[in-house]
C-alpha cells in the first residue's frame, strides 16, 4: 500500500506533467516571427560588428543597449547558430513561466 503522502506527491506530478503537455501543444514554437526578427537582427549584430552598420534600426542605437538579452542571444547564436538559439531561448522562457506557474500555484 502506497502511503497518501506519496500517492498526493504522485498525483501532483501528474497534474504537473499534463497541464505543462496542454500548454506546449496548445503554444508551439513557431520559428523567428514578429518582434524575433528584431531581436535577433540585434543579436547578429553584436556577433558580426560592422555587417548592419547602415541599417535604420540600428545605425542611431536601438533599445538593445538596455539590456542583456542581445549580448546573451548573441552568444547563444555563436554556439548554436540563429535558429537552435532562438529555439532554446523560447523553451527557456516557457519553462520559467511554468515553473513561476507552479510556484504561484503552490503559495496560493
Amino acid at each position: 500500500m502506497v502511503p497518501e503522502v506519496e500517492r498526493n506527491a504522485q498525483r501532483t506530478t501528474a497534474a504537473i506533467v499534463l497541464i505543462g503537455a496542454c500548454w506546449f501543444a496548445a503554444w508551439p514554437y513557431m520559428g523567428l516571427s514578429h518582434d524575433a526578427r528584431l531581436y535577433a537582427l540585434e543579436a547578429l549584430a553584436r556577433v558580426t560588428p560592422g555587417v548592419f552598420d547602415r541599417d535604420l534600426f540600428l545605425a542611431y542605437g536601438s533599445q538593445g543597449g538596455f539590456t542583456l538579452f542581445p549580448g546573451l542571444f548573441g552568444e547563444l547564436i555563436k554556439w548554436l547558430g540563429l535558429e537552435s538559439a532562438a529555439f532554446s531561448l523560447a523553451l527557456a522562457g516557457k519553462l520559467f513561466w511554468f515553473a513561476a506557474l507552479a510556484y504561484l500555484a503552490r503559495q496560493l
